[in-house]
């Protein structure tokens, strides 16, 4: 419990004491007893709880007025101090120390070396003269609101802590809290100096005018004499030799002061505006140019001019630059072949050398009237339009290229790819279009697939007449050769049983055996050419005969699957699908080292599929892509409108999978 409390329970006592005392004074006083004490019970309890509410009434007045103290100095805390954008601090001006810093105090004051800022004394210096020690000991005595001017350590924009003449400005806080107080630190202009406003009057206008950028001058036009100001003598690049005021004629003979002698030119031929203004150009005596923007004013009756130089040789020579740039982006635009159009608020603004060239448009025409639509055919206005919108919309900012047909001036349709980008042209939000030609490029296009069809037509020809070839000799050889040598065989079989002969006989048997070896020659060459099985047994047992054929003296472990195959009719299809297996199988015997082969065979009404996997020693198909024979496979199926494709890694083995489409036609090799 408080003391306070304790003592408004302690006055409350005291008054039931006494009230008690009075009415025990009265009780004697009566003759009824039991009437007395009962009278007497009552109003001493009346009159306790009376005292006591007089008393909690007095003690929440007490506390209302705590709680409005309290409420403003929240507010004057939240307004004065953590608002304000000036360093402020919290001091007590009994021993001024610091209680409290706001967010600006806490980034701009900067306390003397390493030491933390704790009492107001931190803020200056040891070398500083103009501490505000009288200034705090007439504060602590009577804390009331003051300033002072004097140098606190502020960070700078640039991040470094410098002496800055400020005012310090003192608020006390309301009277319960006497002894703590505001002080806000203000940053001042070097013009408000204190010393510097008890300079003479000429010296401050030249600071101001110095502050200002203004190159000040006046020019005496009876006598030719000029008065400036410092910055006038920077720009002409005077020395300390040369002071204010100077003639004419005198600066003539170390400075340029051919702007001089255009004011006095003007003032003679009357000014045409008055005040003249107007951009020229100083040399210095180091023979520096500056660029300056002349404001001159003429006073008739006094013979005065009037004036000031701001220089603008930094914006000049920007805009210098900046035309440069310009000029070099231009030529740049210009170069590119191709054309760049520019669009603002749907007409043209922009069109570069070889858009001209594109539309066959003349230099010299005007372009101010020219719309999109005047170059766009009346099909594809509607897509170009919608694309717009939406890029003007926010929702995307460029398309790539898509195909549109263009118009030219003369009325000409011709094929060009457009790419769209939302652009800021001339400070305006633009849409530019980037077109490319393609009328060459579809012509060559054109040609290209022309003779493409011419090459593929060829080539598929030449197959067909090396497979007739092949089919013809294959017939020969079967027919003819191997006949012959079937007869020379029988021969010698018959002239061997009628000669007894033993050196006769021994010969006979020689040309037996290389008749019989040369039959055999000719039956596998003429089965390479042409199997027989091929036309007599169909597709899937001319490739297990071909399998059995390399396969069975290399001891290679291979199988044929085909339950998903049925015999095809397109015999062209039929010839690749062979020469491809025919071609693949010998690879893996010559090559792979492959300890399995497998071959499945699929068709349908419309495609044939024939894919050859081994576990052989694979290969790089990039290093291989050369190769005559993957060639020579790849042009047969793409001749014949089908894909090839081989899977192969080192060490991996390899696999080879055709797709042949199927025409539904029996017509063969023989039909070319």
């Amino acid at each position: 419990m408080s003391q306070k409390e304790q003592n408004l329970r302690v006055l409350k006592v005291l008054i039931t004491v006494l009230l008690s005392v009075g009415i025990l004074s009265f009780y004697f006083a009566t003759g009824s007893k039991w009437g007395q004490w009962i009278i007497t019970a009552l109003v001493g309890a009346g009159v306790y709880f009376l005292a006591e509410k007089v008393i909690e009434n007095a003690g929440y007045e007490n506390q209302d007025a705590d709680l409005e103290s309290t409420k403003l100095l929240d507010a004057i805390q939240a307004e004065i101090f953590h608002n304000n954008p000036s360093p402020c601090l919290l001091i007590s001006v009994t021993d001024f120390s610091i209680k409290e810093f706001n967010k600006a105090a806490s980034l701009s004051i900067q306390p003397v070396g390493d030491q933390e800022l704790l009492h107001l004394h931190d803020l200056w210096a040891d070398n500083m003269e103009d501490v505000p020690q009288k200034w705090l000991e007439k504060l602590s005595k009577n804390p009331q609101y003051s300033s002072y001017v004097c140098k606190v350590r502020l960070r700078q924009t640039h991040g470094l802590y410098l002496a800055k003449l400020c005012t310090l400005i003192f608020v006390p806080l309301p009277e319960r809290t006497k002894t703590l107080g505001l002080l806000r630190i203000v940053a001042k202009s070097i013009l408000l100096n204190e010393d510097l406003l008890q300079q003479e009057s000429d010296t401050r206008l030249s600071i101001t005018r110095h502050a200002s950028g203004m190159a000040y001058w006046e020019l005496d036009v009876v006598q030719r004499t000029l008065y400036f100001c410092e910055n006038v003598a920077n720009l002409l690049g005077l020395d300390e030799a040369f002071t204010s005021p100077i003639s004419l004629d005198e600066l003539k003979q170390r400075a340029d002061v051919a702007v001089f002698n255009y004011v006095l030119k003007a003032v003679k031929m009357g000014f045409r505006t008055n005040p003249l203004k107007t951009q020229k150009m100083i040399i210095d005596r180091s023979g520096n140019q500056h660029f300056v923007y002349l404001q001159a004013e003429y006073f008739e009756a006094e013979g005065i001019v009037t004036g000031n130089f701001f220089d603008i040789t930094a914006i000049k020579k920007l805009e210098i630059k900046l035309r440069q740039k310009e000029h070099q982006t231009n030529q740049l635009v210009d170069s590119i072949p191709e054309g760049i159009m520019v669009l603002k608020k749907n007409r043209v603004v922009y069109l570069n050398r070889a858009a001209q060239k594109l539309f066959e448009l003349d230099v010299a025409v005007d372009r101010s009237d020219m719309l999109l639509a005047d170059f766009v055919s009346d099909h594809d206005k509607t897509l170009l339009r919608d694309r717009i919108r939406y890029m003007l919309s926010g929702k995307k900012s460029s398309y790539g290229f898509t195909s549109f047909t263009l118009r030219k001036s003369d009325g000409e349709y011709f094929d060009a790819e457009i790419a769209v980008n939302l652009i800021i042209y001339e400070g305006e939000e633009s849409v530019q279009f980037v077109i490319r030609d393609l009328t060459d490029v579809l012509r060559v296009k054109n040609a290209l697939a022309r003779a493409n069809y011419r090459l593929s037509a060829l080539s598929s020809k030449t197959l067909h007449l090396i497979e007739a070839e092949r089919k013809q000799i294959a017939g020969e050889l079967h027919d003819d050769v191997g006949q012959s040598l079937t007869a020379v065989l029988l021969a010698t079989k018959w002239i061997s049983r009628r000669i007894e002969d033993e050196k006769i006989q021994s010969k006979i048997s020689d040309i037996h055996q290389i008749t019989s070896q040369s039959l055999d020659t000719v039956r596998n060459l003429s089965l390479l050419l042409r199997p027989a099985q091929l036309d007599s047994l169909g597709f899937s047992p001319a490739i297990k005969w071909q399998m059995d054929k390399l396969f069975s003296i290399d001891d290679i472990q291979y199988e044929i699957d085909d339950s998903h195959f049925s015999e095809i009719q397109d015999k062209q299809a039929e010839i690749v699908g062979f020469r491809v297996v025919q071609e693949s199988l010998t690879n893996i015997v010559k090559h792979a080292r492959a300890k399995n082969v497998k071959v499945s065979l699929f068709s349908d009404e419309n495609v044939l599929i024939i894919q050859i996997s081994d576990d052989g020693v694979g290969f790089d198909v990039h290093a291989q892509s050369d190769s005559v024979g993957l060639i020579n496979m790849k042009e047969r199926v793409e001749l014949a409108g089908g894909e090839f494709k081989i899977f192969s890694k080192p060490l991996l083995g390899t696999d080879i999978k055709v797709e042949i489409p199927l025409r539904n036609s029996e017509a063969g090799l023989d039909s070319f």
